[in-house]
């Protein structure tokens, strides 16, 4: 786990900017996130443009975009890689400082090569605390995706498919499709 910076929620959404940094508030301890890769980025586009043509096609009532700051509890701000969440719920999160109280009904974390596991464990439980439906670990480096929901968690590997049945009844979406080659 990173070293432990103990921050309250309005230091840390009042942090400067900082080229190249990142930053989450796990349980009130700050976490620094390096700048994305190239490989995270585009599977970042990847996802995002697939569940735009699902959420497009199918799920009017729902909202996909990436890196907008979630606020779950008193000391806990994520921000998910990609999103899904119901319009009417999004409109209805109060704001603080730009970033929405409450929690996406997806939420899709890609891990970094300097990512702890005990703050990727952190970070889905947080999530699934807050209310999350679903939350995906892409896992780049072995190109396989951990499903968590209401049914456990699930290890997709390619030739899989991933899903978020409390989210997108009966879509299921190939796991290789997620990893664009570089």
């Amino acid at each position: 786990m990173a070293a432990a910076t103990t921050v309250s929620l309005e230091e840390y959404l009042s942090l400067p900017d900082r080229p190249g940094v990142r930053y989450e508030l796990l349980n009130g301890r700050l976490v620094e996130l390096s700048s994305p890769s190239p490989l995270h980025g585009g599977i970042v586009i990847a996802i995002g443009h697939i569940l735009l043509e699902v959420v497009g096609k199918s799920f009017p009532h729902l909202f996909v975009a990436s890196n907008s700051e979630f606020i779950m509890g008193d000391e806990s701000g994520q921000s998910p890689d990609v999103y899904v969440v119901d319009r009417t719920r999004l409109r209805n999160m109060t704001r603080f400082r730009g970033a929405s109280r409450g929690a996406p009904d997806l939420a899709v974390e890609i891990v970094s090569p300097s990512e702890y596991a005990d703050d990727v464990d952190e970070k889905v439980a947080l999530y699934l605390a807050a209310g999350t439906k679903t939350v995906w670990v892409v896992m780049p480096k072995r190109k396989h995706v951990l499903v968590y929901d209401d049914r456990g968690v699930r290890n997709a590997e390619l030739g899989d498919f991933v899903d978020a049945p409390a989210v997108m009844p009966a879509v299921q979406i190939p796991v290789a499709s997620l990893f664009p080659e570089i």
